[in-house]
């Protein structure tokens, strides 16, 4: 599934070499039989990528232990941009992205309990 949203093999080859690669294709999938847009794959995958290594060197070993390092990585990311520095533009984004992410890893087909009204087929 990877194949279908990243064309050079070194990148699908990074994302399964994650040790979280096998959830995220996973997730791939849920997005993509749930409809949503490429580039909602080109959008989180690095990220998932970026929170499974994130999460590994805060001591995750296994893939039940990463939603309790999702409030810390969302803190981490936000921190150094500017336009997320208001305590409003953090509850954007934990609510865009954190919520998403930890679904990721907590059920099975987590594409069909995110809020689609942010990024699901139609949106802009």
């Amino acid at each position: 599934m990877l194949e279908r949203y990243f064309v050079r093999p070194a990148t699908v080859d990074r994302i399964r070499a994650s040790w979280i690669g096998g959830p995220i294709e996973q997730y791939v999938t849920s997005l993509a039989d749930n409809g949503y847009a490429a580039r909602n794959v080109f959008h989180r995958v690095p990220l998932l990528v970026q929170f499974g290594e994130f999460a590994r060197e805060r001591g995750a070993t296994h893939v039940d232990d990463l939603p309790a390092h999702v409030d810390a990585f969302v803190e981490l990311w936000t921190s150094g941009t500017a336009r997320h520095a208001d305590p409003r533009g953090k509850k954007k984004v934990r609510a865009r992205h954190a919520t998403p992410y930890s679904r990721c890893f907590i059920s099975p087909f987590p594409a069909s309990t995110v809020d689609r009204a942010h990024d699901g087929p139609g949106s802009l």
